[in-house]
């Protein structure tokens, strides 16, 4: 199945005209057991930047396309590697028959680079700094990260948005099993 799945999107990428530098094709996997590919992919982190003495309710949010895995102050280039999401369980309020009830769920809390070598080395979730998006930013302007999210085509087109990990408890990714990604891999 990976191997028809693999030669499929390599024959579809091969009839597109050139990608753009950042971005690529990539095969998910999602906790289901399912997988999707996605041509021109790339990471995208969410972020939102603000004056001090406004809110960061009424800050505009803005997107960060790379090939980078952007953690902190480094950056992994994600050519030829896999990234595994890290999910741990925790404590969240969901509605269940229509009542409000403490449930575990899925949540990520790291990320693992696989490389060629099948070498796992896993990284604490850890939002990237201001310097990365901002760089010549003031030092009174504000910023968080929300959210690291997988944006790309299906192979029929269809433009998909899939959140990977908050940085932020303003924003849940998705943690069903249909939904949580475990594995891209960019070939």
């Amino acid at each position: 199945m990976k191997a028809r799945l693999r030669i499929a999107l390599g024959l579809a990428l091969a009839s597109l005209p050139a990608l753009a530098q950042d971005a690529g094709p990539a095969i998910l996997t999602f906790a289901d057991g399912s997988s999707m590919p996605l041509q021109n992919a790339s990471l995208s982190y969410e972020y939102q930047s603000w004056k001090q003495g406004t809110t960061q309710f009424q800050a505009p949010t803005a997107r960060k396309e790379t090939m980078d895995l952007l953690l902190g102050k480094k950056a992994y280039p994600m050519a030829k590697q896999k990234l595994e999401v890290v999910y741990t369980p925790q404590s969240r309020e969901r509605e269940v028959d229509g009542k409000t009830r403490i449930l575990k769920v899925n949540v990520a809390t790291g990320l693992a680079l696989v490389g060629a070598d099948g070498k796992r080395t896993i990284y604490k979730l850890e939002a990237p700094v201001k310097d990365a998006f901002l760089p010549n930013a003031d030092k009174n302007t504000l910023f968080a990260v929300r959210t690291l999210d997988l944006r790309g085509q299906t192979l029929t087109g269809t433009k998909r948005e899939i959140c990977l990990a908050s940085f932020t408890s303003l924003v849940e990714c998705p943690d069903d099993a249909v939904q949580r990604v475990t594995r891209i891999e960019f070939p």
